[in-house]
């Protein structure tokens, strides 16, 4: 076949595959590969911050923070430590009395 017979086939093929719907084709090709599975995402670390996990307190282990708290600024000498921490917690002076 000459050069000229080869581009007119050439031309002619490219006709008859654009006029054929060849999706289906496409889709089966398509279903018939396995898909891979893609790796789940690593989540970002955060900051380490320590988090403070507690059972519920209850208000017997408040009031008993709090006192100790209180008594631990006493014996550090924090005056003002202990003048804040009755101002804040006005109704618990009452059980240290």
């Amino acid at each position: 076949m000459s050069t000229g017979q080869l581009i007119i086939l050439g031309i002619g093929v490219v006709i008859v595959l654009t006029s054929v719907d060849i999706t289906s084709l496409f889709n089966s090709i398509k279903n018939s590969i396995p898909e891979v599975p893609k790796p789940a995402p690593v989540p970002t670390p955060k900051p380490s911050v320590p988090v403070v996990v507690e059972e519920k307190d209850d208000l017997v282990e408040v009031v008993k923070k709090w006192d100790d708290l209180k008594d631990t600024c006493e014996e550090l000498g924090l005056n003002e430590a202990v003048e804040k921490l009755n101002e804040i917690f006005p109704m618990l002076i009452k059980v240290d009395k």
